[in-house]
């Protein structure tokens, strides 16, 4: 389909499209072009498929308990689940036949972090796993049933497996009565370890006496809250390095910053031949507690404290509990911690104690509005260096040179609109003889392009066919009425287990990209090694004889040294990349020493400035006559439910007035579903946003049909009538069939009279069942009771048994008749044949009528639209021979 639309004041346009019978099943998509044909854009409009909408839906979770939590299963532990099953249209699937399969596979934790804008890219990609590519194994395989409220109780042993954590995927099937069945999963997982942890804090850099907010946030492996008591600890940590001279003296603190502020680089050789080189004994982070106290989750798992600091300085915030669990069994340990590092400093700071191996860029946050300033601080090793820093995403937005005085240095950054959707910072430094880099990447979400859409109906729940009135309020981001256009749709929510909204979140389609890092520092340069010569003339780089150094190797004794610590070295080089832990160990000329090896990561490497971890560290015409008992109901007519339209209402254009409200009102049909209502709402000036809500039909007596979705000739079918009882109280009930367009069996009881309990159901079978002719067909059920009635109208479709054929002539006659001969099929079914004659004056004609086929059809390689351009290259050819 293509055509031409006008958009209106609000750069929208809508129409209607009906699919012919024989459209071809799958996803249609919508694109958008100018008068130019250019693209402007194009996305998924809908899928078009067969289908029977579910009439029941199914959760899986984890027991409730009243009071003290469940405590998460651990390897060997029992593990239990409930799963419930109900119908979109009210009451319980009871007594249901559940099928369920349990698949278990390694897994490792990860604690989670939500994003207020979760379509937004996140700065960070997710931590690679190899558990995430272990295959899953069956491991439980039973057969239950569901009781009268629906719920089915499932329980199995898990592995006893100590070496890993483990996650069991949990698939539940539901059949019902009426044969349907509905699918419903749930991931549970097991570990040795009772409970994670995560703090984070309001602000990573800030000034003396400002206020730091604390966020502390406890879950088991299952992300169920945890409500438990730990403490709290704020340290304050200052990175020290302790030296020997070539004295023999040790040094460290304020006169050996003296000497590395003087060389350029540090340590200096000796200054006499005699004296031995600089020797590293220790470095690390000195702590002291500044601040303690004890905090007590809440019921949701979360427990929030305050903290003032009072100097400048580098500190962390450290989350201590115990995992206390009773029983033998005992995890990888049983402290669970989580730490998060911030900040000090005042503008005119120079040294905070904190120590970078490279050029480091420390943020605020990841996440700014624009209008606000972003404090950026630049941390370097050692003092007076240059700092090339670069702002900006696919264009350079401003560059700056920074000298760094002392070992940071504070430059605050003004947000503008053109850092929105996201920027980059960068910062490159030359120390050292070597080139170091830091790329940090910030969200400015435009928020101020934002709607925010409430909807209301006006009640909660409604009978079928009843009319309902709906309100709906349009605000901007600071909560100010909008006037706009509003595009609203309330269709059956069951078709979303089968099919989610296609559509998605109007902010996503407008704003949702984010900008790539294009425009980024660079250059051309060289790298020059410098070298040093030994007494015994040996040549090596710089760089190894002053790691030599730090190892307490003599570069003069190297050879007989180096060999008995190459050992020591690799050990070194794999704890200074991460690969091994670090530990409170060094080594130098005497054998090994205690202290602290070097808790910091190569320029190359970026470091963890949050973590977040555990111990260690988821029309009927037959007889409908009515029997006296029931007659009651009989007096009223009977509302026969026939229309069961999965769109209840849909408008493209609700304008909203100067107080950003509208309303519609529309009636239902006659389903008996729970509704969902989405509205997309957009202004002129291309704000946007959306948002649902929902409400539900019901009744207290129905009755449902379970049919094929069409019939063949010829076939003998079962037709299923289910009623049920939505009210306190058992009802006895008239149920019935009719249709003059089957043939029922002779023993066939077109009218039962059933019992059904409270909240409960009954269903009634039909065998045997043929249609009289093909062709649409007509099927009706009525239950009556004293009280109430329902009845339903549902349409079939009839097909003959069989293939079409389709049989071809072609030729050429120079006479004014011509006899050809056709074999046609004796079995053909009488008045389906039909016969197409076609004269053309030249098989010129014929070809023009099959170009468009050709030319139209959807190719996309270069091969395929080689088969589509070179034969209308030949049909052009051979037209302008003729």
């Amino acid at each position: 389909m293509e055509d031409d639309v006008a958009l209106n004041s609000f750069g929208t346009a809508a129409g209607l499209w009906q699919p012919a019978l024989d459209s071809p099943l799958g996803i249609y998509d919508i694109e958008c072009t100018d008068a130019d044909d250019k693209l402007i854009g194009k996305a998924q409009l809908f899928r078009l498929e067969e289908y029977k909408r579910p009439e029941m839906k199914l959760s899986v979770d984890l027991p409730k308990k009243e009071g003290d939590r469940i405590q998460p299963p651990r390897p060997g532990d029992k593990i239990v689940l409930k799963a419930h099953a109900e119908y979109y249209f009210g009451g319980f699937v009871a007594g249901a036949d559940a099928e369920v399969r349990v698949y278990r596979k390694p897994f490792d934790f990860e604690f989670p972090r939500p994003k207020p804008y979760s379509w937004l890219s996140d700065s960070k990609p997710p931590r690679f796993s190899s558990r995430q590519f272990s295959p899953e194994i069956l491991a439980h395989e039973f057969k239950l049933k569901t009781d009268a409220a629906g719920n089915v109780s499932i329980e199995f042993d898990a592995e006893p497996d100590l070496s890993t954590d483990m996650s069991y995927r949990v698939e539940v099937r539901v059949t019902d009565a009426s044969r349907r069945e509905i699918i419903g999963e749930r991931v549970v997982r097991v570990s040795r370890q009772g409970h994670f942890a995560l703090i984070e804090a309001d602000h990573r850099l800030v000034r003396s006496g400002e206020k730091l907010s604390f966020d502390v946030r406890v879950m088991d492996v299952n992300e169920q809250p945890v409500k438990l008591q730990g403490q709290v600890k704020v340290l304050q940590k200052t990175w020290n390095e302790v030296w020997w001279t070539p004295e023999g003296a040790e040094i460290q603190g304020a006169p050996l910053l003296e000497i590395m502020e003087r060389h350029a680089v540090f340590p200096p050789p000796p200054e006499r031949s005699d004296q031995r080189p600089w020797r590293f004994k220790k470095r690390g982070y000195q702590e002291k507690v500044i601040h303690e106290q004890t905090l007590r989750t809440d019921v949701e798992g979360h427990a929030q404290m305050t903290f003032t600091p009072g100097t400048q300085g580098y500190y962390t915030v450290v989350w201590i509990s115990r995992d206390d669990r009773k029983g033998e069994l005992k995890g990888p340990g049983n402290e669970v911690r989580s730490e998060k590092e911030f900040w000090v400093s005042n503008p005119d700071a120079k040294g905070l104690g904190y120590h970078s191996s490279g050029v480091e860029i420390i943020v605020d946050k990841d996440t700014f509005q624009s209008g606000q300033t972003t404090p950026v601080m630049i941390s370097v090793p050692a003092s007076g260096r240059w700092v090339l820093l670069t702002i900006g995403s696919n264009h350079m937005i401003e560059h700056r040179v920074v000298h760094v005085e002392g070992t940071v240095r504070m430059v605050p950054i003004d947000i503008s609109p053109a850092h929105i959707p996201n920027f980059y910072i960068q910062a490159m430094m030359v120390s050292d003889h070597e080139i170091h880099m830091d790329t940090e990447r910030i969200m400015v979400p435009p928020v101020q392009e934002f709607l925010n859409v409430e909807m209301v109906a006006d009640k909660p729940q409604y009978a079928p066919g009843e009319r309902v009135g709906l309100k709906v309020k349009v605000t901007n981001h600071s909560g100010e009425p909008v006037e706009g256009e509003v595009a609203v749709a309330v269709y059956d929510e069951s078709i979303t287990y089968i099919q989610q909204d296609l559509a998605g979140d109007p902010r996503e389609v407008f704003y949702g990209d984010t900008r790539p890092l294009i425009a980024h520092q660079g250059g051309h340069w060289r790298s020059f090694l410098k070298l040093v010569e030994l007494e015994d003339g040996a040549i090596v780089t710089e760089s190894q004889y002053r790691s030599w150094l730090e190892l307490g190797i003599d570069p003069q004794r190297y050879k007989e040294e180096v060999s008995f610590f190459q050992q020591r070295l690799q050990i070194f080089d794999r704890r200074a990349s991460g690969v091994e832990p670090l530990k409170r160990r060094s080594f130098g000329l005497l054998g090994e020493s205690e202290g602290l090896v070097a808790e910091t990561a190569p320029s190359s490497m970026r470091m963890h400035k949050t973590t977040a971890y555990g111990v260690d560290s988821l029309g009927a015409q037959a007889d409908m006559a009515v029997d006296a008992e029931f007659a009651g109901s009989a007096e009223a007519a009977v509302v026969v439910r026939h229309d069961f339209d999965a769109t209840a209402f849909w408008k493209s254009s609700l304008l909203t007035d100067m107080n950003g409200q509208g309303v519609a009102s529309f009636e239902l049909p006659d389903s008996l579903t729970s509704w969902k209502i989405v509205a997309r709402a957009i202004n002129n000036n291309t704000k946007v946003g959306s948002g649902s809500a929902g409400f539900e039909t019901r009744r207290p007596l129905l009755i449902r049909l379970q049919t094929p979705r069409f019939l063949m000739m010829g076939d003998k079918v079962v037709l299923s009538a289910i009623v049920n009882n939505q009210t306190d109280a058992p009802v006895r009930a008239q149920v019935s069939i009719a249709s003059d367009q089957l043939r029922w069996h002779a023993s066939s009881d077109l009218k039962q009279t059933v019992n059904i309990p409270a909240y409960g159901e009954h269903r009634i079978d039909w065998a045997n069942v043929m249609a009289l002719s093909p062709g649409e067909i007509k099927l009706k059920a009525v239950v009556l009771t004293p009280d109430d009635s329902d009845a339903v109208e549902v349409k079939l479709n009839a097909f003959e048994r069989g293939l079409e054929q389709f049989l071809a002539w072609s030729g050429k006659s120079y006479q004014k008749e011509i006899t050809i001969p056709l074999e046609i099929s004796e079995q053909r079914k009488a008045g389906t044949t039909q016969l197409t004659v076609q004269v053309t004056p030249s098989l010129a004609v014929t070809m023009l009528d099959a170009l468009p086929y050709l030319i139209d059809y959807p190719y996309g390689c270069t091969e395929q639209t080689m088969s589509r351009f070179l034969p209308a290259a030949i049909v052009k050819r051979t037209l302008q021979e003729l």
